[in-house]
């Protein structure tokens, strides 16, 4: 056989070889489902009741004093000072929903006040025409820890700088006024019979920055997974402290109901 016969026999044999993979049949491949990382948050809004106590270590108040004497005499006062006190409250919150998610919005409705009985209504070093001792001693007398102060709103809104699960650690900011009055009579001298009135009136605003640790506390995981949230009814603790002017301290605790709307 010639030399040229054979090459050409090796290159049809070679053309004639299938290359592998030409030909086969395509597996049936579906595209792999790319779960995400986490579960999807909640974005409904939430609603909260906190019941709870307010301790207020500090604050500072302004007084106007004004008294009444035999003959109709008015005298006026003012000043400052500065007591203790505690308050108790419920405070209705709401968690917004969709993109505030993390702004929550909410009041304390309060009752309670300082502890001013023991102070002065007079400023010192004042020369009063009447006891400013007899005074004191009247309105220890005629009024009880807290009566004097009236009621309060204290709005507030929070943002959620942390989150891990069901616990929030928020920063925010706080309204506080209260408004307090003590009014009565008392002997105007150590050995006279007669009465002189007073009426003292106090008052203290603060704007505060506060700071609180909420935790939700569930029976159940409801509301998870990729499906509509449902409805989720729960606990909620919470321990804060807000600080602002008037030298305003004041450090609270809370539990009560939480509703997933």
């Amino acid at each position: 056989m010639h030399w040229p016969t054979v090459v050409i026999a090796v290159l049809c044999a070679g053309c004639a070889t299938p290359i592998a993979g030409q030909g086969d049949p395509v597996p049936d491949r579906r595209p792999e489902q790319v779960k995400p990382p986490r579960q999807p948050v909640d974005t409904h809004p939430r609603l909260a009741l906190g019941l709870g106590v307010t301790v207020l270590p500090w604050v500072r108040y302004d007084y106007q004093t004004a008294v009444t004497l035999n003959g109709g005499r008015q005298l006026a006062y003012s000043g400052a000072g500065a007591a203790p006190g505690l308050m108790v409250f419920a405070s209705p919150a709401i968690v917004l929903p969709g993109s505030l998610r993390r702004v929550s919005v909410g009041a304390d409705l309060s009752a309670g006040g300082l502890y001013t009985l023991s102070n002065a209504v007079i400023p010192a070093g004042t020369a009063a025409p009447f006891s400013t001792s007899n005074l004191q001693q009247a309105i220890k007398a005629e009024h009880s820890f807290g009566q004097g102060w009236h009621p309060l709103v204290s709005p507030y809104i929070e943002h959620d700088i942390a989150s891990i699960r069901d616990n929030k650690l928020r920063l925010g900011y706080q309204f506080l006024t209260q408004s307090g009055e003590y009014a009565g009579a008392f002997p105007p001298n150590p050995v006279g019979l007669a009465s002189a009135g007073y009426d003292v009136r106090m008052t203290y605003r603060a704007h505060l920055i506060r700071f609180s640790w909420t935790n939700y506390l569930y029976a159940g995981d409801y509301g998870r997974g990729g499906g509509p949230p449902e409805h989720r009814t729960g606990l909620l603790r919470r321990i804060g402290v807000c600080a602002g002017t008037h030298r305003t301290i004041e450090i609270f605790f809370a539990i009560g109901p939480i509703w997933d709307l």
